[in-house]
């Protein structure tokens, strides 16, 4: 693995001061044999200084070139492209829908049929 190159952001949010760590490694294989195919990994902590503890912790794999002006911009969209998935799922297993959040995994398009159907219903 080549070696990281680190992106550190310090701020003040009221009394604690977060250190913001962006490390980076571009040209990773993914695969040990067969056809290699390249990635670039991404991880992001936020470190509270106050408290001498990693508050957010997290990585990413993507195929789009990492550099240090696109770190931020990259971890904000993975990390609201997440948020949404996740809050869509918890709204449709826990509001009325019943839906679970593997429902088709034998057939790529079941949870869309099995959604639709269910909005037809109710």
């Amino acid at each position: 693995m080549p070696w990281a190159e680190t992106l550190v952001i310090t701020e003040r949010n009221g009394r604690n001061r977060l250190e913001h760590r962006y490390r980076r490694v571009n040209g990773n294989e993914n695969r040990a044999e067969g056809e290699k195919l390249m990635v670039n990994y991404l991880s992001f902590e936020t470190y509270n200084r106050e408290k001498w503890k990693i508050v957010y912790k997290n990585s990413r794999i993507t195929d789009k070139l990492v550099s240090k002006e696109n770190a931020m911009l990259l971890t904000a969209c993975a990390r609201a492209r997440w948020k949404t998935g996740n809050e869509n799922n918890n709204v449709l297993k826990n509001c009325g829908y019943h839906m679970e959040h593997n429902v088709g995994t034998k057939f790529p398009t079941g949870m869309v049929r099995s959604m639709l159907v269910r909005y037809i219903v109710f």
